[in-house]
């Protein structure tokens, strides 16, 4: 590692103290192909490939392969090309609050709403749900709602640019279209409560499981410069 850092020639510490990989051209191409990995493993993005498949084949097996595959692929390639792009600079200098490409992330998440959405109203025609299976994908479009929500609150708390909140409210009103075309399907009843939750709760643990565990990461390198 010793050796990658003294062949990348970094700004100079009086001009710019704290550099980010997008500012060396050694570090940003494998930045910039783990930050589109990382998209692809996004929920909403595994969400809208599982949605898909179904609305092609129908096969809830071949839902959940395509799914999982999209899900450990993206994360885990993602997370190896960042790392091999943040170890050219030094922890000292490392900018990690710094977010590239935050409104085209919003973007995708946006578009991928909107592919569940469109997936979803071809399923309900061409292949039929179960109530049960209905009310599990309500409660885990409430999830993907929540989550949304809560990244839109937080945007507003951080002073998040017009263009991005813009796309999170469109994905937020989408999204909770989505839940409601779900839940107008299924006939509601004591049965189907525990599968909505279910579906709420996997969403939501996924997702806040992710979260600990980059901001543990996040914590630790902090912990290592200071």
């Amino acid at each position: 590692m010793n050796e990658l850092r003294e062949s990348v020639a970094l700004p100079d510490i009086a001009e710019q103290r704290y550099v980010h990989p997008v500012d060396l051209p050694e570090a940003r191409n494998p930045y910039v192909r783990g930050w589109w990995f990382g998209r692809v493993g996004s929920i909403p993005v595994v969400v809208a490939v599982g949605a898909l498949v179904w609305a092609i084949g129908g096969n809830v097996f071949g839902v959940a392969a395509a799914a999982l595959s999209v899900l450990l692929i993206g994360v885990f390639v993602g997370r190896v090309l960042t790392n091999r792009a943040w170890e050219h600079i030094p922890r000292k200098r490392q900018d990690r609050t710094r977010e590239p490409w935050s409104t085209a992330a919003a973007a995708i998440d946006a578009a991928a709403l909107v592919v569940i959405a469109l997936a979803v109203l071809i399923s309900l025609q061409t292949h039929p749900l179960p109530d049960e299976v209905v009310a599990y994908a309500v409660g885990s479009g409430a999830g993907i709602v929540l989550l949304q929500i809560v990244e839109l609150v937080v945007a507003v708390l951080r002073g998040r640019s017009g263009w991005r909140m813009a796309l999170l409210v469109a994905g937020v009103a989408v999204a909770v279209a989505l839940v409601a075309a779900f839940g107008v399907r299924a006939g509601w009843g004591e049965d189907l409560v525990m599968p909505a939750v279910l579906g709420a709760v996997i969403i939501v643990l996924v997702q806040l499981g992710w979260w600990a565990v980059t901001g543990l990461a996040s914590r630790r390198r902090d912990a290592a410069v200071a």
